[in-house]
């Protein structure tokens, strides 16, 4: 609980509502603040304060992870760089770990997780070289600019006008004739480059947690504690029943079904039950 404490002070969560305590408020808590880590939250820029919740339907959301699906790169805002928030995911990422290690000895890879991270991204995460990494087309969240890079083709002087904006940012010279090659090689390395940084705080966050030793020890595990998005083992509906059943999608070892006189499906989460009514069981059966 400590953890959570610290956690809250990093992040300035803004709660609402009466206090709620329980294994299953703790597991929800920790797969709402997953899910907002890597899907974006709002920041309120006015009172520097990080007000954890979803804006449905407001693009006003603020990403700590950008790029496609199994590519994401961690996000270049410097707000976010100086207030050390890439600390958060290393150490969430790892307490759930260590949460999942304690109930099942092992890393299922179904409880709350970053996933989806660009390869080159987690070879350097656990001690990579950058120079040794392969870095993918798909891993830029700049590809429609770097793609007009590949092969020998002539650019028009839009397309150099985009391809200089984009290398100016990156303190990189314009394209030539003799240099496109090379500065797309450039360009496909600053994924690595101009994240080293949020990198770093990623690792720092996992080594204030007991999970790096182990993750160092096994390698193994890596691809389950960080799996990809396209392997996922859980689909959306699977994973949003077992929430609202449990307070996370991290399957347990037993689970409880219980058909009750009510209006309505509830759960206790903290006991990994789910109450549905009669009337539903009976309709089930009917059709």
């Amino acid at each position: 609980m400590c953890f959570l404490y610290n956690l809250l002070k990093t992040c300035n969560f803004l709660s609402i509502g009466d206090a709620a305590v329980g294994e299953g408020v703790n597991r929800f808590f920790l797969s709402k603040s997953m899910t907002l880590l890597q899907f974006g939250f709002h920041i309120n820029f006015g009172m520097l304060r990080l007000n954890m919740y979803l804006l449905c339907g407001n693009t006003d959301i603020t990403r700590m992870f950008e790029g496609e699906p199994d590519h994401l790169t961690p996000s270049t805002a410097q707000f976010l760089l100086e207030s050390d928030m890439f600390l958060v995911p290393g150490m969430m990422g790892a307490y759930c770990g260590v949460l999942t290690k304690k109930k099942s000895c092992c890393f299922k890879g179904l409880g709350p997780c970053i996933s989806g991270l660009c390869p080159a991204i987690t070879h350097v995460l656990f001690g990579g070289s950058p120079e040794t990494t392969t870095i993918q087309i798909e891993d830029c969240p700049d590809i429609d600019t770097i793609q007009l890079l590949e092969g020998n083709a002539e650019l028009t002087k839009q397309e150099e006008k985009a391809v200089f904006d984009l290398a100016l940012s990156w303190d990189l010279p314009g394209v030539t004739k003799t240099n496109q090659k090379w500065l797309h090689e450039r360009l496909l390395f600053h994924v690595i480059s101009r994240t080293s940084r949020q990198v770093k705080q990623l690792r720092k966050g996992l080594k204030e947690t007991m999970v790096w030793p182990f993750l160092k020890e096994r390698a193994d595990i890596i691809p389950t504690f960080l799996p990809r998005t396209s392997e996922a083992a859980l689909n959306f509906h699977l994973k949003a029943l077992l929430q609202f059943w449990t307070g996370w999608e991290l399957l347990p070892s037993e689970l409880t079904l219980k058909v009750v006189s009510s209006d309505f499906p509830k759960s206790a989460t903290c006991f990994e039950t789910l109450r549905l009514p009669a009337t539903i069981m009976i309709m089930k059966l009917r059709y």
